[in-house]
């Protein structure tokens, strides 16, 4: 398997976009449901714009300058941070004119300690400085991260966000423009490791399988449950091992939680430990008293921008309005 060549399948719609083999990095999650504006305010889109290729994987907002993803999407090769650019408040590429939408490039890459160069054999997780500070907004609030995550890993299902493809198959015919969200099983973590063997760590975990995991597709995305009606993500994706449903095994992913000081670090404080919806968070992007909207049923689009779409060129300049995530 391409270790690039990493996604989220789970039987359903989807998009993406095709990549030479050595790239490959977009999301994949079949069977999902379009996500409504504001839905998923936390997810990243980010693009990854080379000399032979266009790449896509997906993030998470931390705080106004930074986000969190896979490592493997932003390491390998001759990689530079002018190369990456991040899209937050869409759920439609085709609506991408939408003042909802806020766009600012990548100029820092930073790896944990003692993985200066993203080997996803140490720790396949990776924080992003953004050139342009975002703004929060009804469809662009930061993630929640708790230090404490054993009882949420033994929830039944999580929950995928992220653009994607709507077959097995890699090939153009398979994309969607819109963002999806699926349900896939929790795995646990001794079957994990029977699976998987050594390279399962405290710092992984899986889910999927029986039809329904990751694939070819966008690395990196949010990957959470529900708790008390507030989102918590509990991991990225990290690599998947199918290239048909019948022959899927449980995906790999990221564990947040085994790199709490690592993301308040990289992040300068901005994402800060505090008492959140349950346990000790390790950030809620923003402080208690700020209002956060309800994860789940979106912002409608007059709540975002009263309900029109610029047409394209007559949008201002600028982050947050008029962005091109193609």
């Amino acid at each position: 398997m391409d270790r690039l060549a990493v996604g989220l399948l789970l039987l359903g719609l989807v998009s993406a976009i095709a990549l030479p083999p050595e790239a490959k990095c977009s999301e994949v999650v079949i069977g999902g449901s379009p996500a409504a504006l504001g839905q998923f305010p936390f997810y990243a889109r980010l693009r990854i714009s080379r000399k032979f290729y266009v790449g896509v994987c997906g993030a998470a907002l931390l705080s106004e300058h930074f986000l969190l993803t896979a490592a493997h999407c932003v390491s390998g090769g001759a990689l530079f941070t002018e190369d990456f650019e991040a899209f937050l408040g869409l759920v439609d590429l085709n609506a991408r004119f939408r003042k909802s939408a806020q766009r600012s490039r990548v100029v820092e890459v930073i790896f944990p300690p003692g993985n200066p160069s993203g080997n996803i054999a140490i720790g396949d997780i990776a924080v992003l400085r953004l050139e342009t500070p975002l703004n929060f907004t009804k469809t662009v609030q930061p993630t929640k991260i708790v230090r404490e995550d054993e009882e949420l890993l033994n929830a039944p299902e999580g929950v995928l966000v992220g653009f994607g493809r709507t077959t097995w198959k890699d090939d153009a015919s398979s994309a969607t423009d819109d963002l999806l969200f699926a349900e896939v099983p929790l795995v646990d973590q001794k079957f994990c490791r029977s699976v998987h063997g050594k390279r399962i760590t405290e710092k992984d975990f899986c889910a999927g399988g029986d039809g329904k995991g990751q694939a070819l597709g966008d690395s990196g995305g949010p990957f959470g449950v529900y708790r008390n009606g507030e989102w918590i993500q509990l991991g990225l994706p990290s690599q998947g091992f199918a290239t048909d449903k019948k022959k899927m095994k449980p995906s790999i992913l990221t564990r947040v939680s085994a790199y709490c000081d690592f993301i308040e670090s990289a992040s300068e404080k901005t994402f800060l430990l505090h008492p959140a919806v349950m346990g000790n968070c390790c950030s809620c992007g923003q402080p208690e008293e700020a209002a956060r909207p309800s994860i789940g049923s979106g912002a409608t689009p007059s709540e975002v921008d009263n309900g029109t779409t610029p047409t394209e060129g007559s949008a201002p300049s600028g982050i947050g309005h008029g962005v091109n995530p193609n």
